[in-house]
């Protein structure tokens, strides 16, 4: 399937419940999980279990933090984030749910953002419900460990790094406020998402036409559970990411491309549509507020036939729309509204030419407001204004 395809899928439902994974993130140099196949790309993350339970564990976790973190902090939102920005001024996104912790979405300016699995520029403690931003818990550790950060290691995803070192005397931060633990404020996997953010991506889910998914393969159940209901609802589904989704049999499209491109071009191909719609609309708005009068007279015995009079009323039709006509024994009087005032006057004088209504008179009138209109080509002398 073609990007050709994604964007008839966005006109045919314009108001989207779009649901982006790593995929989108990883054009801006923050890693993935997993493989094109679903499959972890490396050794699966820290567990909710594992973080809780074990101080070294929460060691481990904070050192890889305090060199990983400083990547998450510096990346900026790449075309995608841009095109969905887009796409969501545009009314196209009705509501953004994101996998990813990262803020990018927000930074690129998409407002309705619901951060399934929470941010990772929040720091929360498990003790007192204090919330730190997360720039202060890495001042404070850059404070006590100097040097630490600058240490050479892979970056990974979420803002880890893949870092070996003797943690042994590593202190990891604690509450400012009661000297608990603290947690950065994300769903870690063994964790649950909190069900009233659950509900309320249901209920935007219910209100949306169609559902999108970007960047994610869907192997995490929190996401896959939108297109179960989704499913449900009988909204179509729709998948741009290259490799294999859990969700692949209840998918009414799927685009294999890069998502970052395929995203971009999608926005701009709605964009030059809406612009083509806006030119046109403008257009029939200005044909509808400026119309011209253009009105015939001609003696009443001009035409042998009725027939005739019809036949010329019907021609000029083409060019507007025929307001009045009077047919008398001594005149004859036709009245056309129109939008091309240009055209109709040269096919009017054409008309009656052939007609050989040699004593017949045009008389061309243009709004100046209301119901008053002012003479543009008078053919009569004491024609000079109408109301």
């Amino acid at each position: 399937m073609s990007s050709a395809e994604l964007a008839d899928f966005v006109r045919e439902n314009p108001r989207l419940f779009v649901l982006t994974g790593a995929g989108v993130s990883t054009g801006s140099g923050i890693p993935a999980y997993r493989d094109a196949e679903g499959r972890w790309s490396r050794s699966p993350p820290m567990t909710h279990q594992q973080f809780t339970r074990s101080e070294s564990a929460r060691k481990r976790y904070w050192a890889r933090s305090l060199v990983g973190w400083p990547a998450i902090a510096r990346a900026a939102p790449n075309p995608a984030h841009d095109a969905l920005a887009r796409l969501e001024r545009s009314g196209s996104v009705a509501r953004l749910v994101t996998q990813n912790v990262d803020g990018l979405h927000q930074r690129a300016g998409s407002n309705c953002v619901i951060d399934l699995h929470g941010r990772l520029d929040r720091v929360v403690c498990l003790d007192c419900g204090a919330t730190l931003s997360r720039a202060s818990v890495q001042r404070e550790m850059e404070e006590i460990h100097p040097g630490f950060a600058r240490r050479i290691a892979e970056i990974a995803p979420d803002g880890d790094a893949d870092l070996e070192a003797d943690l042994q005397d590593f202190a990891t931060p604690c509450c400012p406020a009661c000297g608990g633990v603290l947690k950065p404020d994300v769903v870690f996997f063994g964790d649950g998402v909190p069900r009233s953010r659950v509900d309320a991506c249901f209920a935007a889910l219910e209100e949306a036409d169609a559902l999108l998914i970007v960047g994610s393969s869907l192997m995490a159940y929190s996401g896959y559970r939108f297109c179960e209901r989704a499913h449900e609802l009988s909204r179509p589904i729709a998948a741009l990411n290259r490799g294999r989704t859990r969700a692949d049999d209840l998918l009414a499209l799927k685009v294999e491309e890069d998502c970052v491109a395929a995203l971009a071009e999608l926005a701009s191909a709605l964009a030059n549509r809406a612009a083509t719609i806006d030119i046109h609309s403008r257009a029939r708005h200005d044909a509808e507020a400026v119309r011209y009068q253009l009105i015939l007279r001609f003696p009443g015995d001009a035409f042998d036939d009725f027939d005739d009079i019809v036949e010329l009323e019907t021609a000029l039709g083409e060019r507007g729309t025929v307001e009045t006509h009077d047919v008398g024994s001594d005149e004859c009087r036709i009245a056309l509204l129109t939008a091309d005032p240009v055209r109709a006057f040269s096919e009017a004088k054409a008309i009656l030419e052939r007609k050989g209504l040699l004593e017949a008179s045009v008389a061309l009138y243009r709004p100046v407001g209301g119901k008053d209109y002012t003479v543009l080509w008078p053919r009569e002398s004491d024609a000079d204004a109408r109301d």
